[in-house]
This record gives C-alpha cells, sequence and structure tokens, in this order.
C-alpha cells in the first residue's frame, strides 16, 4: 500500500464504538498521510452490499468493514473474487469470523491498526442457495456468501428463537435459554450429497457446513476446520440421548481429538441437504425460515483479508484461548518478557490489552500473575509503549472492578505522561465510545481520594503554559440537540436542523488542519446508573445521526427534580470536564427551556477564562429586552443552527465551510 491509498469503510452506525472507530480509521489515515476515508453507514434495509460496491466504483483500495458478523459477511460477499483487501472491524456481539481470525475484538485502535496495516491473507468463502417454501411453493434463492458456517435443524432454530434486545444486553449468551430448551428436541430426518455422490438419509439435531470452525467461549465445532484450506467442513450432531450432550460440549470446549458419540465430520466442496419438511436454516448467525434444500460450496482464496498475528501474538493468543490456567498465565508472561522492546507494542495491539488484562489473574494463593503484567507495561517498559497502546490499557483496566492494584497502575500510567502525550493519551481514553470514559475514569472508578488528587494535580502541572486550539464542546441534548421537552416548533424527537453539522464544525474547528476528533461531551441531568445503562441508552439515541466521536457525563436521580438541581449537577460536570481538559477552553450550547441560562451564568462566574462561548437554543419565547441583556452576559441566544453558525464564525470557532455547511443544511430543511 503505498501513501495514496484510498481507504473506504462501511460502518453500522448503531454498532458499540463505531464512531471511536471511525475517529481512530482518519487519526491513523493522517499520520499515514493517507487521504481521508471515505465513509459509508448501512442502514436496516441496506445492511453493507450496496455500500460495499459503491465503495468499489469510487475506487476503493482498501475496505474497512465496521459491525456484527452480518455486515462484515455482507461487505466480504462483493469483495470475494475482486483482490480489494479487506479490513475488519469487530463492533457486534458474537464476531464470530474475528475470532477465527485471532483479530482484535475489543480494542478499537488494535482492531483499526490491523484493518489498515495488517498483512493480507487469502481465504476461503462459502457460497450457499437454498430452495425456501413460500406462498406460491417452493422459491429458490439467490446465491448468499457465508464467512463461519450454515447450519439447519435445532442450531438454526436457536437462533431464530433467540431475542435481539437480550443478544444486545448479553452477548452470546443470549443464545444459551433458548439452545437449552431444545437440547431434547427430537432428530430431523435429513438427506445429505457430498461432492455429488449419492445421497444418504441421516437423522440429526443439525447439520454444520463449516468454513472455519470457532464460536464463542472457545467452542471449536469442527477441529480439522480452517479459513485458507479450499474445503468445507460437515458437522453432524446426532446424540442418541441427553446424556451424549455433555460429552459433545466437553469436546468442543477442550478440543481433545478422542471420537464421541453423536459427533462426526467430513471434508467436502460441495455440500448438499434435503428435507421433505421445512426446517429453519442459519447463515453465519441470520436465520432463514422454512427451507426444503441447501446447496454450499466453497470459493477457495477469494476474499483477500488484512490480519496482524506476529509469532510472539499468534503464541499468546493460542495460549489465552477459552480457559487459561496459571500454568498458560505463566507462559504469557515469559513470552511477553522475551519480546524485543521495540517489538512490544506491536505485540500488544495484535493481542488485545483488554483480553490480556483479564485472563491474567492475580490468585488468591498466588502467584499475582496480572499484578506482574501490570509491572512490566507500566514501569518495566512503559517507555516504548506509544500513548494509544497506554490509552488502550487504561481503558482495559477500568472495564469491570477497579482493585487497587489497577488504581495504581492508572497512577503510575498518568504521571509518566507529559506534555502533548497527556492530551493525546486523555482525549483518546475520553473518546473510547463507551461508559468507561476519562470522567468515569479519574471521578468514579478511582475510589481513593488520595490517588485522584495526585492525578489531577499532575494534569494540572501540565497544563501551565500549554493553552490547546482544541476546543471542548459542552452540549446540552434535550430541546438542543433533539426536540423533545419545551419547544413546539416540531415533532418530538426530531433532530434539530443544522445541530450535526454545527457540532461537526466545531470539532474539526477553524484551523486549515483540523484538531484532534473527539472534544464533543454531552453533558445531561439524565440520571446515571452503575453499569452505565442510561449512558448508554443515551447513547444509542445519538448513534445514527453521524456526530462525531463523543462522551456522555449523566446526573443522579435526585438532580431531574427541580431546576436548580438540573444546573447543580451540569455544573459539576462542568467542574470535572475543567480539571480533566484545563488546557482547553469551552463552548457550551444549551437552551432556555430549563436551566442552561443558570448553568452559563455560573460558567461564565466561576472562570470566565476557560468559557469561550455560550449558544442557548431560543426554545421559550423571551423577548428582545432579554435577548439583549444575556448577550450583554456574553450568552448568545440564537433561533436556528444557522444563527449559531454566523456567530461562531465571527468569533474565529469554525470555519467558512463549516459555517456554509450548517447553513445548507438548516436552509434545506425549510425549502423541503
Amino acid at each position: 500500500m503505498t501513501g495514496t491509498t484510498q481507504v473506504a469503510a462501511v460502518l453500522n452506525p448503531a454498532a458499540d464504538h463505531a464512531w471511536a472507530a471511525q475517529a481512530e480509521l482518519q487519526r491513523v489515515c493522517r499520520l499515514l498521510e493517507w487521504p481521508d476515508p471515505d465513509i459509508y453507514y448501512t442502514t436496516v434495509t441496506e445492511p453493507g452490499a450496496r455500500q460495499a460496491r459503491a465503495a468499489l466504483r469510487e475506487g476503493a483500495q482498501l475496505v474497512v468493514v465496521g459491525g456484527g458478523d452480518g455486515t462484515v459477511r455482507q461487505v466480504a460477499g462483493v469483495l470475494a473474487g475482486t483482490g480489494v483487501p479487506l479490513g475488519i472491524l469487530p463492533l457486534g456481539t458474537a464476531n464470530l469470523f474475528a475470532r477465527n481470525l485471532g483479530l482484535a475484538r475489543s480494542d478499537v485502535a488494535e482492531m483499526v491498526q490491523a484493518a489498515l496495516l495488517g498483512q493480507a491473507r487469502h481465504l476461503d468463502i462459502g457460497l450457499v442457495r437454498y430452495v425456501q417454501l413460500g406462498p406460491a411453493g417452493p422459491v429458490e434463492s439467490p446465491p448468499h456468501h457465508f464467512l463461519v458456517l450454515v447450519g439447519a435443524g435445532h442450531d438454526a432454530a436457536t437462533v431464530a428463537d433467540t431475542r435481539q434486545a437480550l443478544k444486545r444486553w448479553v452477548s452470546w449468551l443470549a443464545y444459551f435459554e433458548p439452545g437449552a430448551r431444545r437440547l431434547t428436541k427430537a432428530l430431523l430426518p435429513l438427506r445429505v450429497e457430498v461432492d455429488g455422490g449419492r445421497r444418504e438419509d441421516v437423522s440429526a439435531w443439525s447439520l454444520l457446513v463449516s468454513n472455519c470452525g470457532l464460536i464463542p467461549a472457545g467452542i471449536k465445532v469442527a477441529a480439522d476446520a480452517e479459513v485458507d484450506d479450499g474445503l468445507l467442513d460437515l458437522v453432524h450432531v446426532a446424540p442418541p440421548t441427553v446424556a451424549h450432550w455433555a460429552p459433545i460440549a466437553l469436546k468442543g470446549l477442550l478440543g481433545f481429538r478422542r471420537e464421541v458419540p453423536g459427533l462426526s465430520y467430513r471434508q467436502a466442496r460441495t455440500v448438499k441437504v434435503f428435507s421433505e419438511d421445512p426446517v429453519v436454516i442459519q447463515i453465519d448467525g441470520d436465520p432463514h425460515p422454512d427451507i426444503l434444500e441447501l446447496d454450499c460450496t466453497v470459493l477457495p482464496g477469494q476474499l483477500t483479508v488484512r490480519t496482524a498475528r506476529s509469532t510472539q501474538a499468534s503464541t499468546i493468543s493460542a495460549l489465552m484461548r477459552g480457559w487459561t490456567g496459571r500454568g498458560a498465565e505463566r507462559r504469557v508472561l515469559r513470552v511477553l518478557r522475551h519480546t524485543p522492546p521495540e517489538e512490544l507494542d506491536a505485540v500488544l495491539g495484535e493481542v488485545g490489552l483488554e483480553a490480556l488484562v483479564r485472563k491474567l489473574d492475580d490468585h488468591r494463593l498466588g502467584p499475582d500473575h496480572r499484578s506482574a503484567l501490570l509491572d512490566l507495561l507500566v514501569r518495566e517498559r512503559r517507555e516504548v509503549l506509544t500513548v494509544p497502546r497506554l490509552a488502550q490499557l487504561a481503558t482495559a483496566l477500568h472495564r469491570g472492578p477497579t482493585p487497587r492494584s489497577h488504581e495504581l497502575a492508572i497512577r503510575d500510567l498518568v504521571l509518566s505522561l507529559r506534555g502533548e502525550e497527556l492530551e493525546e493519551f486523555k482525549s483518546l481514553v475520553n473518546s473510547s465510545g463507551s461508559y468507561h470514559d476519562l470522567d468515569h475514569l479519574v471521578f468514579d472508578d478511582i475510589g481513593d481520594d488520595e490517588l485522584r488528587t495526585q492525578i489531577l494535580a499532575h494534569i494540572a502541572a501540565e497544563a501551565v503554559g500549554r493553552a490547546s486550539a482544541d476546543l471542548r464542546i459542552l452540549c446540552d441534548i434535550d430541546d438542543t440537540v433533539l426536540c423533545m421537552l419545551h419547544d413546539r416548533r416540531y415533532p418530538r424527537g426530531t433532530v434539530y436542523p443544522g445541530v450535526v453539522e454545527f457540532l461537526l464544525a466545531l470539532d474539526h474547528g477553524a484551523a486549515r488542519e483540523p484538531g484532534r476528533p473527539g472534544d464533543l461531551t454531552f453533558i445531561t441531568a439524565r440520571p446515571s446508573d452503575p453499569r452505565g445503562l442510561v449512558e448508554s441508552y443515551t447513547r444509542n439515541g445519538l448513534a445514527e445521526l453521524g456526530l462525531p466521536p463523543h462522551s456522555v457525563m449523566t446526573g443522579h436521580l435526585l438532580n431531574v427534580a427541580t431546576k436548580g438541581r438540573i444546573a447543580e449537577r451540569k455544573m459539576a460536570n462542568f467542574d470535572r470536564s475543567r480539571l480533566l481538559f484545563p488546557e482547553c477552553q469551552v463552548v457550551f450550547i444549551g437552551d432556555n427551556g430549563q436551566a442552561d441560562v443558570e448553568v452559563s451564568r455560573a460558567m461564565l462566574a466561576r472562570d470566565p477564562e476557560h468559557v469561550r462561548a455560550v449558544f442557548i437554543h431560543h426554545v421559550s419565547p423571551v423577548g428582545p429586552d432579554v435577548r439583549a441583556s444575556l448577550a450583554a452576559e456574553g450568552i448568545w441566544l440564537f433561533d436556528t443552527y444557522a444563527d449559531a453558525a454566523a456567530r461562531a464564525h465571527e468569533l474565529g470557532l469554525i470555519s467558512e465551510q463549516g459555517f456554509e455547511q450548517v447553513r445548507a443544511a438548516v436552509e434545506a430543511t425549510r425549502s423541503g
């Protein structure tokens, strides 16, 4: 790939971390001096194939797909046979194909690194056609590609029964309950034809036609399945009794080679399945009902995928697969210690820091392998790790419980950073795209007041004399981004015309070269909860708007009772932001429906040098005298986002291009 590589990204905007992934793609492309990636968003009705075809027509030399298995499959099917490489950002629930390739699945920066700079690998992809019983009789489907497996029978019915809402919250564990209910179901009478041979009558709980064999929890459904061997693996699941499920499960979990009753394997290039009674099938997790015939073929080496796996990373990933005992933990540490210092950062990027931190434990009776890992990364080898890798480590350390060893490691990590490195670290942690942002790390997960004080004192000391050109954007949501409470000009839930373009323009800034993305924080009095569910709900509600990377700072249940309480909580969020980013000036955007005018006055009174501008959306009518009085206080009341953008342009906060984009968005709504 050259310095002119044109990257296209097909992203599912509803996927977790989609906006953080987009920001990281843009950041790395700029570092590489590549053109900015062309971004295509999927929709419910167009889940990826059309966007991938458009990317190819526009001359994409590398297509990156961000989403779940369904989105990846859609894009891979278009790229198969074209020679254009595919980079994968696994942002879905199960991410089965990514698991089989050993790709990072939790850290956005690691995903992007592999997708853009990994080695090209030529992989097999499956092609399946089926005959479905429709209202007017049997209908043959168009061809569908598959990456992992096609299942026919009770396996597919389990997938179909899985509730999507439950799947979103508890990931692949959602499949357990419907699967357990089907374990006692009768075997299905089917017929199978392998590589054009004679048709065989079989009874099966399920037939799996596998391109690669690993599924969640480290279960290997086909021990010999490889994604580049030019073969499909037919797995025949037919336990004679319910008791036989135990050895079948153990074989899948532990991978032992001994044969067990009710489980058999064959390899082939083509597999056909026939059923007299309609059955459910699933294609990479997508169910299809009422199927009479199934025809699967492998397309050897037709898909080029970028993966990143050094010898060390491959060894560590193999040791961490499934259950990791103390011996495996000890060997992981040994591999890391013997990795050349100049290669350690890249190896950690390939392995995935969140998985590494989770897999290595401090055992009740010893040894303390996680503490040894933190000593190695934070204290012994800190100088050879890049800032993005350190940000990933900090995020990994405050997912789940944050014991004192994690708090100390985070403190030592932050105190080791200075100047621009500290600014970059804070921005990366804050734009992680989830509840685990910088605000929650410092003020919630760090429970030791002394450690928090040390972190904030270091941040303050490093900000002295270092005014940043990047603005922090603090923005309300209700009646500011979405018409919700007091505004009667639009239907409830309407996105205000031009607001997305205005926030993007502010995030971009007025400079010819844009600053870092991810300076937008929504501050709201919506109550928080220990698991961040309210913030996730809020973030999901904003997911499809095309906003820049952002974080969310919520309130408390008691703060929604009165305007005074709302203002109090928003000021607390303002103070937190000021302590975390003292080098940045702030733009505040709110509305005059509730407490935001009072919040603006309090911000200006508390730290006028820190507040660059205040924009208040005029949703509750006031007279010209009130408008003039607010303007005298430095509070700009605006009717449309075109008005706000004009004022921001006068103040040098957004570029001419940014102003024109906001104005055009508002005018387009009026003309429509």
